[in-house]
């Protein structure tokens, strides 16, 4: 699936997190809502008029990002929460804010990886679909995976990425990830900044799950 379809659920546990702080910071739930509601509006409005013609598509934007983290355990352990598809599922996939309706990993090169998740009622996103659709284009075992995928709405693409995971040994219990995103996004897109957030979240998942063990 590829991580995009989590980075954008992470994004609505975030919501879900911040919310509690709404005494204290109540600027930064009330921002990211309404990033996130008004991405959702533009795709519904422009579904239908894109399928009459009766507007341009807009401009794609490209962005490259790098994220690293250390985890305290062996390589071996990192690498299978990416290899194991229930392992992956764990920290990648489930989430309070969605419903999984589908989750299926191939690991392999030429594998796919798919994700469908349903937003529950309460959340900016209640009720619609995303979707993502990946495929593994380069596993070297606990060194490198190289993936690809696509994102959607309810049936429409608004991005595609390619997801660089590098893996190093930095000692018996010490591992390096280096994370690369290079992404194209399209119309409604959760553009740049927030899909950069949301990995940041998965990422701090990961590492819950791998300290918890």
């Amino acid at each position: 699936m590829q991580a995009e379809a989590g980075s954008t659920a992470t994004l609505l546990r975030q919501l879900e997190t911040t919310r509690t702080s709404w005494q204290t910071n109540p600027a930064i739930f009330k921002h990211i809502s309404e990033v996130l509601t008004s991405q959702w509006r533009i795709l519904k409005l422009k579904h239908p008029l894109h399928q009459t013609r009766l507007i341009m598509t807009e401009r794609a934007q490209f962005d490259t990002f790098s994220l690293e983290r250390t985890f305290a355990v062996p390589l071996a352990r990192v690498y299978r929460a990416f290899s194991d598809p229930r392992e992956k599922q764990r920290w990648f996939a489930e989430g309070a804010q969605h419903e999984i309706e589908r989750y299926d990993m191939q690991f392999e090169v030429g594998g796919r990886e798919q994700a469908r998740y349903r937003f529950k009622p309460g959340t900016p996103f209640a009720g619609a679909m995303l979707g993502a659709d990946g495929y593994f284009l380069d596993i070297i075992p606990d060194h490198r995976i190289v993936s690809a995928a696509t994102m959607a709405m309810d049936g429409r693409r608004f991005s595609a990425s390619l997801h660089t995971f590098e893996f190093h040994d930095d000692g018996p219990d010490a591992t390096r990830l280096v994370f690369t995103h290079q992404a194209m996004y399209g119309d409604g897109a959760d553009g740049p900044e927030l899909r950069r957030a949301g990995w940041q979240l998965l990422l701090d998942q990961l590492h819950g799950t791998l300290s918890v063990e």
